[in-house]
């Protein structure tokens, strides 16, 4: 929760405390002059007002000013965000609280801290409501002070946290791993499953898969309820290459968040290699229910009707993608299917090409069209084709991080 609050936020709420005591000083100093006084009523004690006290409140509400300026510059940012920045907000706030305390004791006049109260209590005329006023702003600063401690000793740990969860991608997956072990090698607790999971992220942005799959998996055997570490076990198993366990993955997301549609997306692209294409239909419809206009939803349904040669249906949904990008290189593809399916090699060669001269690292518009050549009897060209096919294996092959 409050993460979503504006950094800066925070930093403008603490120079507002701070800036608090002074300025009701200089606003008190300045509206109690004899020259505003009611000549009725009896001389008031000014003794309080003080030159130098003025001199010293201004001087404070005039560099708070200008450090309410400064806030707004990088570094003042980056200090907002380390973990150390809370604490010491609290500890400024106790501190507050407890310098009301002490110039409570010394001047006999206290405020109490309480919202929707702003009344002065004096030990002479009020003495119940100044010492209960005491009593209250001396626990309150006790309270925050415990917890501003309690939060300070932990700002190791939380900074540790901080690498580890790396919401905002600020660290090399390397350094997250290291923090995540660090955690894991000390006392994690209930935040274990996170842990794991964290750990299994950066694995998977190095492009280690198995560990990550291995950490996904501890994950969800403390913490089965998480849809994201199924989600994200999904996409282990599609990076392996086992469709059917990256399905399964997917499905366990689902039963636990109807609301994934990265889920159904990703389950419905698998579904489309395994050639289960009612299910990619299913899946892609879900979609489109809580998403109308969902474009890759639409491209999965469009080519998933091509294969089963409904001609009508996936036309409708290209249809609709044209609306949306008409170069998307799934109407291309799902166009191919359909002029293969009716027998029009050669319109099927055409745009098969097409989506190869687009992008010539995608191996399927390879693999179908040396299949289309090989039904034409072209087998040169079917041949270049395959072995186009096998240089990008090897090549992708060495490119690829080790998963071992």
């Amino acid at each position: 929760m409050f993460d979503d609050v504006p950094i800066r936020a925070w930093l403008l709420l603490l120079i507002a405390i701070v800036a608090w005591m002074p300025m009701q000083y200089i606003v008190r100093h300045l509206a109690a002059t004899a020259a505003q006084r009611d000549i009725t009523q009896a001389p008031e004690d000014l003794s309080w007002r003080s030159t130098a006290t003025l001199i010293k409140s201004v001087a404070a509400v005039m560099a708070l000013a200008a450090f309410a300026l400064l806030i707004f510059t990088p570094s003042a940012e980056a200090f907002a965000r380390s973990p150390s920045f809370h604490p010491l907000f609290l500890l400024a706030g106790a501190a507050l609280a407890m310098w009301s305390v002490i110039q409570g004791f010394t001047t006999g006049r206290i405020e109490p801290w309480m919202r929707g109260l702003s009344r002065e209590f004096t030990r002479a005329d009020d003495p119940n409501r100044y010492w209960m006023s005491m009593g209250w702003n001396a626990l309150l600063s006790g309270g925050v002070l415990v917890f501003g401690i309690q939060t300070l000793l932990d700002v190791p740990k939380q900074a540790l946290r901080d690498h580890c969860y790396d919401r905002r991608d600020e660290w090399a997956p390397t350094e997250v791993a290291a923090a995540c072990n660090t955690l894991l090698d000390g006392d994690a607790g209930e935040d274990r499953p996170t842990i794991l999971a964290a750990r299994g992220s950066a694995y998977y942005r190095m492009g280690d898969y198995r560990h990550a799959g291995t950490d996904y998996a501890a994950a969800i055997q403390l913490d089965p309820k998480a849809d994201a570490f199924h989600y994200n076990l999904g996409l282990v198993h599609d990076q392996l290459g086992d469709r059917k366990r990256a399905i399964a993955a997917y499905s366990a997301a689902i039963a636990i968040n109807a609301e994934n549609t990265d889920a159904y997306r990703n389950r419905a692209s698998d579904y489309l290699q395994t050639g289960a294409f009612d299910a990619v239909i299913s899946d892609a419809t879900i979609i489109l229910a809580s998403k109308p206009g969902d474009l890759q939803a639409l491209v999965l349904r469009g080519i998933a009707h091509a294969w089963k040669r409904d001609a009508t249906n996936a036309e409708r949904d290209f249809a609709e993608i044209r609306k949306i990008d008409p170069a998307n290189l799934g109407i291309i593809h799902g166009e191919s299917i359909l002029a293969l399916q009716r027998g029009d090699l050669r319109e099927g060669v055409r745009l098969l090409s097409l989506s190869i001269a687009r992008n010539s690292r995608n191996l399927w518009p390879l693999s179908m069209r040396a299949e289309a050549y090989r039904r034409l009897g072209e087998w040169d060209k079917m041949t270049a084709d395959l072995a186009t096919i096998r240089r990008q294996q090897e090549a992708s092959k060495h490119l690829s991080p080790s998963t071992t």
